[in-house]
């Protein structure tokens, strides 16, 4: 099956990083722990190493261009013999590809009329936020390492219904592998106890004679 390999976050602070080399070429046969890529980070030149098996069949991001943390830099498959005809990748999309087109400027001779003024109108102050680094930021990175895991694992996972979260990895630092969600188990679907009834009980009531006054009116 195909799957995905994006831009991992290889320093704290990493929005983007440019690929200086790759290291396989498309076709090649990738085994984990093999040397895929190099990455220029903000802070200094990163080697990244292959977390699963497969066959590389596509490089999205070629060496000299940039790519975001997250965003599709290759596509690969499990066997040589798939093909990715069709195959979307996964992961956000380069800058350029969601960029909103430009508004087409008006013939020639035309003038775009300004906007009506409003009459009456008395201007509207906002109170203007501090910069972000007057901020204190704190992050939990419990959970992140929890799912650590490859691409191929987490595709595995959602595909057979199991919690990857659940999953003892085998890979480095605890990483979740492809090979670790073959013993796992589908996560068993919630139950929820019968609902009861609500029990009422009768009501009481005394039975009184009409006054002359009801009896006018019934």
């Amino acid at each position: 099956m195909p799957f995905t390999l994006t831009m991992p976050k290889l320093s704290p602070t990493m929005e983007a990083g440019t690929l200086v080399k790759w290291h396989k070429k498309e076709g090649d046969e990738v085994k984990g722990g093999d040397l895929l890529f190099e990455v220029a980070t903000d802070k200094a030149t990163v080697e990244h190493n292959a977390l699963d098996e497969g066959f590389l069949r596509k490089i999205l991001v070629q060496e000299g261009e940039e790519a975001s943390v997250n965003q599709a830099v290759a596509i690969f498959t499990v066997s040589k013999e798939e093909s990715i005809a069709g195959y979307e990748p996964e992961g956000i999309k380069a800058a350029a590809e969601e960029a909103p087109s430009e508004e087409a400027p008006p013939p020639s001779g035309e003038s775009k009329a300004p906007p009506p003024k409003g009459k009456g109108m008395t201007p509207v102050s906002f109170p203007i936020e501090p910069p972000l680094e007057d901020y204190t930021f704190t992050f939990d990175t419990t959970q992140q390492e929890r799912l650590a895991a490859s691409p191929l694992a987490k595709k595995l996972a959602k595909e057979k219904g199991v919690d990857i979260t659940t999953v003892k990895g085998s890979g480095p630092d605890g990483r979740v592998m492809s090979r670790d969600l073959h013993l796992a188990q589908p996560s068993s679907p919630a139950t929820f106890g019968s609902r009861l009834q609500p029990q009422y009980k009768p009501g009481t009531y005394t039975s009184e004679p009409l006054t002359p006054m009801r009896k006018a009116i019934g």
